[in-house]
């Protein structure tokens, strides 16, 4: 049976102006960082850490915005992984509930968001299965 994982990623976006369209100059440089929340299936914890570490290398991204405007885009890693608890319910049943489904949430303490080993990821801080076994399995 699959599950429904979320995960949260560190993106950094580098927005770059240069003096001229055609220079490698930079006029003006600024560095913004955020966290990108992500829901998606797996099988038990480990195929969800697998499945989100995969999907790290996709947020890479550059674009131009106009001549001499630039903005990079890349992932850091991942700052929190969470099983999403439906409590028996379909995702349609919880999106239909007063408060919706809860998929993750950012401590206000974590001020820069860190990229963390996968100890401390909520899903592992708790964890009561074995890797490779189903907690729904015992």
């Amino acid at each position: 049976m699959m599950r429904l994982f979320s995960a949260q990623f560190v993106v950094v976006e580098e927005n770059l102006w240069f003096s001229e369209p055609s220079s490698s100059s930079v006029a003006r440089r600024t560095v913004r960082q955020r966290v990108a929340t992500h829901v998606f299936v797996a099988i038990d914890l480990d195929d969800a850490l697998r499945k989100a570490t995969e999907m790290i290398g996709g947020f890479d991204d550059a674009h131009n915005d106009g001549p001499g405007d630039r903005t990079n885009l890349s992932c850091s890693g991942l700052h929190d992984l969470d099983e999403v608890q439906l409590l028996g319910k379909t995702i349609n049943e919880g999106l239909t509930e007063p408060y919706g489904l809860e998929v993750g949430m950012v401590d206000l303490e974590d001020s820069a968001f860190a990229v963390r080993q996968p100890s401390e990821f909520s899903m592992f801080k708790y964890r009561t299965d074995q890797p490779g076994e189903s907690p729904l399995s015992a």
